[in-house]
């Protein structure tokens, strides 16, 4: 996959859940019932979003770590 399509859809994702744990997207998952694991449901909500957070920042990491070593293998071919 193209690097530009997963920094776009890495923006895409990290937009949405910004918008689901401010006051517009909170409205919809602002409930105390059903008990998550013991949790109220908007704090098992704002865990799956943060959780959610931390795995696109991995899978972005990965594929612009595997896009430098790209770079560079191509940089040392081209001064050999």
């Amino acid at each position: 996959m193209d690097i530009t399509k997963v920094r776009t859809l890495a923006g895409l994702l990290l937009c949405l859940c910004l918008a689901f744990s401010v006051w517009p997207g909170l409205v919809l998952i602002n409930r105390v019932y059903p008990l998550v694991l013991g949790l109220p449901f908007v704090m098992a909500a704002l865990t799956a979003i943060f959780l959610a957070i931390g795995v696109v920042l991995f899978i972005l990491e990965t594929f612009e770590s595997r896009a430098r070593n790209i770079q560079t293998e191509s940089t040392s071919k081209e001064e050999n």
